[in-house]
């Protein structure tokens, strides 16, 4: 069991092959899916065979509601509340896949609180950074990774979004990491720049902000860093044109995870390589589709 606490949302997915052209028409075509960083892990484990639970809010709307029954349908647990209004995100795609995004969380930071059950029935507990840096959201996931912690159960956050970060403040953010020391810390390349990760170098215990941290780099190898090693992992050509990125990143940790929580050796011991092939392999999925989820 993967539990994930932070954002549902539905995600308006605009495809721009011409470029945008301000203060008139552009075409486009514009798709809407279920979305959420937290979702998006959440289903991609389902999706990889594996269990999962997510812990979040969403408005008590006809919006809210239709998500929550397309989360039970992928085969998620859900240990969500409903109230506010429920939040969207606009993803404006341009013709090589790559994405950016305008976010309106909604009600996503009205967590107040959980059940220690669902920490103690977990083989991990994973948090995007939005989870922490908006309350009351940001306390339960504190005290769910702390919860964790003190169980032994693996923790992982995920550094989601350079704006995020430098709209709540590098330092602050920095600070709040090194406070959890999280099993595992995902980021891309220009998120590890930004946080001062070198992925050239071994990490020092005094200082690190997670136990381990991987590093990926779209289509060039991803870094896997710890006190003992580093590992270079290549990424396996694609199959068809990337369509979408949306969502590979969530993947990615989602089957990473996965790889670990169905471990039998201690977690020290883990196959750090396998866990990065599978995670490149159920990415891969995503990228040739619209949306964030695998198929």
């Amino acid at each position: 069991m993967i539990t994930c606490i932070g954002d549902l949302i539905e995600d308006v997915t605009v495809f721009i092959s011409g470029g945008l052209r301000v203060g008139t028409d552009s075409q486009s075509r514009i798709e809407r899916h279920r979305g959420g960083s937290a979702s998006n892990v959440a289903v991609a484990t389902c999706v990889a065979g594996g269990q999962a639970r997510f812990v979040g809010n969403v408005g008590d709307d006809p919006l809210g509601h239709a998500l929550a029954g397309q989360m039970r349908s992928a085969g998620v647990e859900l240990a969500l509340s409903h109230q506010g209004r429920t939040g969207s995100l606009i993803a404006v795609v341009d013709s090589s896949g790559e994405r950016s995004f305008l976010t309106d969380r909604g009600s996503c930071d009205e967590v107040t609180g959980f059940d220690p059950a669902w920490v103690a029935t977990s083989a991990s507990v994973h948090v995007p950074i939005y989870s922490l840096l908006g309350e009351p959201l940001r306390t339960t996931a504190l005290h769910m990774l702390s919860k964790a912690t003190e169980l032994g159960v693996i923790t992982s956050i995920d550094a989601s979004s350079t704006g995020a970060i430098e709209d709540h403040g590098r330092d602050r953010v920095i600070a709040l990491l090194s406070d959890v020391t999280a099993d595992l810390l995902f980021c891309n390349g220009p998120e590890a720049e930004l946080l001062g990760i070198d992925p050239g170098r071994l990490l020092d215990a005094s200082d690190s902000l997670a136990s381990i941290i991987v590093i990926k780099n779209g289509a060039r190898p991803t870094s896997v860093v710890t006190t003992l090693e580093r590992l270079e992992v290549p990424v396996a050509p694609l199959e068809g044109p990337v369509v979408d990125t949306t969502g590979a990143g969530d993947a990615f940790a989602a089957a990473f995870l996965l790889s670990l929580s169905s471990r039998s050796q201690p977690f020290a011991e883990v196959d750090l390589r396998q866990a990065v092939i599978a995670g490149h392999a159920l990415a891969a999925r995503t990228l040739g589709q619209a949306g964030a989820t695998p198929v």
